[in-house]
């Protein structure tokens, strides 16, 4: 969180759309580690499961 106020600073907070653009900005970076922490919201029970399957998917394919 290097020159982030907070965790809001460096979160990557969208739709499955968002989430894997900012994620390959991320890797086009240069990082070369990613630890996505989902989190709850609230309204949708889903999003938690859909986050963790949209991230293995990126895993898994190599992103």
């Amino acid at each position: 969180m290097e020159g982030a106020a907070d965790a809001s600073g460096v979160a990557i907070v969208g739709d499955a759309a968002t989430v894997t653009a900012q994620v390959r900005a991320l890797r086009d970076a240069g990082v070369t580690d990613f630890n996505g922490s989902p989190f709850a919201v609230e309204g949708d029970p889903a999003a938690r499961d859909r986050t963790y399957a949209l991230l293995a998917s990126l895993a898994t394919n190599g992103l």
